[in-house]
């Protein structure tokens, strides 16, 4: 059974992203405000997570009060949920620069594939020691 309206809000979540990244990243980097966390000591996906948080935190005025001064709460979830796909995005770019092959498999798979690199490396320098 298919589900326009998640369809409709997926395609919102693009058209939020698209449209407000021409603010606030480059032409060369969408996300290069948000990969400025790195200059700081903060990797960019937990950059993004921060964010998030801020949004979160904004959703949650709302429901303590029914009010939100400056936004509507449909801005701030479309918000908080462009943030959450950021997230993703940047903490699976890291796992490629770290040398992790990323899957989507399954939920557990690309741990499973961490770890199984990581004790093929641990194998390897035990090896080269010997």
């Amino acid at each position: 059974m298919s589900n326009d309206m998640f369809g409709e809000i997926l395609k919102e979540i693009q058209e939020t992203h698209d449209h407000k990244s021409k603010d606030y990243g480059d032409s060369k980097d969408p996300l290069s405000n948000i990969r400025a966390s790195e200059r700081f000591g903060i990797p960019a996906w937990i950059g993004a997570v921060l964010r998030g948080n801020d949004k979160m935190t904004r959703i949650q005025s709302f429901v303590k009060n029914g009010r939100l001064e400056n936004e509507s709460l449909e801005d701030s979830l479309l918000d908080w949920a462009v943030y959450g796909v950021i997230s993703l995005q940047l903490y699976r770019e890291s796992k490629r620069k770290a040398g992790y092959e990323v899957w989507v498999e399954g939920k557990d798979t690309l741990a499973c594939k961490m770890l199984e690199k990581s004790l093929k490396d641990i194998k390897g320098k035990t090896r080269n020691k010997t």
